[in-house]
């Protein structure tokens, strides 16, 4: 979704930094398009963006799924559809007081499995970093307790 092609745009830029990553969303926000997404074999629907979120921010305190535990044997799956432009400066800034939940374009469920279908070639990031799918359909599954952490 728009993340993803934010992502992509970001990766492109030789800078980094929170600014960077500032004027790669504004540039984004211009010619973005939602991206076609089938979630558990249900109809197809346009997205603004799609998150599966174990742990609750992005990063830079911006909370895409707030509620979000990374010990719960689960995962959210934050569905945002598109907006117009009030809309979507709201969920800018949401996203930082850990509100996006209340947002009207967005929904949030909880799953320990689902399979996602996109068209092959679709912009999406894994922890930050911009790939592009290389199948249309992609099945994502959390394994509770397979982690061991020393500390």
């Amino acid at each position: 979704g728009f993340d993803a092609e934010v992502a992509k745009n970001f990766a492109k830029k030789s800078g980094r930094g929170l600014i960077t990553y500032i004027k790669s969303t504004f540039k984004t926000a211009t010619t973005y398009k939602s991206t076609q997404i089938s979630i558990n074999n249900k109809p197809t629907e346009a997205l603004f963006s799609l998150t599966i979120a174990n742990a609750n921010q992005y990063g830079n305190n911006a909370y895409i799924s707030p509620f979000s535990n990374v010990q719960d044997a689960q995962f959210e799956v934050v569905k945002i559809k598109k907006g117009n432009l009030w809309e979507i400066s709201q969920l800018g800034i949401s996203l930082f007081w850990k509100r996006i939940h209340k947002q009207q374009i967005v929904a949030i469920s909880s799953t320990n499995s689902l399979e996602i279908k996109v068209e092959k070639g679709t912009a999406f990031h894994l922890d930050g970093e911009s790939l592009f799918t290389d199948q249309a359909s992609i099945k994502i599954k959390l394994f509770s307790g397979k982690l061991k952490v020393v500390i």
